[in-house]
């Protein structure tokens, strides 16, 4: 099982900023990644905290 394993390699995510342009994958870089939840979780908080100074919430939208 262990070879069967080895063969199926090793997961590397990879993005391309275009497909023309001759662009090149690039590797992305795992702080990408937690910078990116970072601000995910600061923009639902900010909702959260709009909604809250609105009288008629997030159902008046």
């Amino acid at each position: 099982m262990r070879e069967e394993l080895e063969a199926v390699g090793h997961f590397a995510p990879f993005f391309m900023h275009s497909f023309g342009e001759g662009a090149q994958p690039m590797l992305i870089h795992g702080q990408v990644v937690c910078d990116l939840a970072t601000v995910v979780e600061i923009a639902e908080r900010m909702i959260v905290a709009l909604d809250a100074l609105d009288p008629k919430g997030a159902a008046a939208r």
